[in-house]
């Protein structure tokens, strides 16, 4: 029942957790494991041992929230939650140039590279032909020329690593 569960989750695209303690977890779901985030209560009211719940786990997963309750109930959040920050990715230097026929250099080589081209460092008329190509199948404006408006669409200003959980939620920065 739980697997159906977590797969409707999962098909759906809809992110879950679960809320339990190892004692109700193994009492409802046995020796089942899920890849799920766990949210855990210390069962105290101390945050200290809240805290050292981070390093448990009731699911197999990775807990991301601690809860600890004096007159109400506290949550802290886990190591797994720290914000990680994402870094540039290859083409981001490249953003703000414009390349265009009889260029050449790093910039064209990371084109290149980025539209699976043989990788020769000048923009020749095969890059321009396979930049037209690429422009007119990606709805960009066909003129042969790679502006901020291509680098764009080539990904040049999408952050790269970092948490998954927080990498989802940054937009294009620039």
């Amino acid at each position: 029942m739980l697997e159906g569960i977590f797969r409707g989750l999962r098909d759906a695209h809809m992110r879950y957790g679960v809320y339990t303690t190892s004692y109700m977890w193994q009492h409802i779901a046995g020796s089942y494991r899920v890849g799920a985030p766990n949210w855990l209560p210390a069962g105290t009211g101390n945050p200290g041992d809240a805290k050292a719940m981070c390093r448990t786990t009731a699911t197999g997963g990775t807990t991301w929230l601690v809860q600890y309750t004096r007159r109400f109930d506290f949550d802290l959040t886990c190591p797994a939650m720290d914000a990680v920050a994402g870094h540039p990715g290859p083409l981001w230097r490249y953003r703000t140039t414009t390349l265009q026929l009889g260029d050449s250099g790093p910039a064209v080589s990371a084109l290149q590279h980025a539209l699976r081209l043989q990788v020769t460092g000048t923009y020749e008329v095969q890059t321009a032909l396979a930049v037209t190509q690429w422009q007119q199948a990606h709805g960009l404006q066909v003129d042969g020329r790679v502006d901020r408006d291509d680098w764009r669409a080539l990904g040049a200003f999408k952050l790269r690593g970092g948490h998954p959980f927080w990498l989802s939620r940054v937009a294009d920065w620039d």
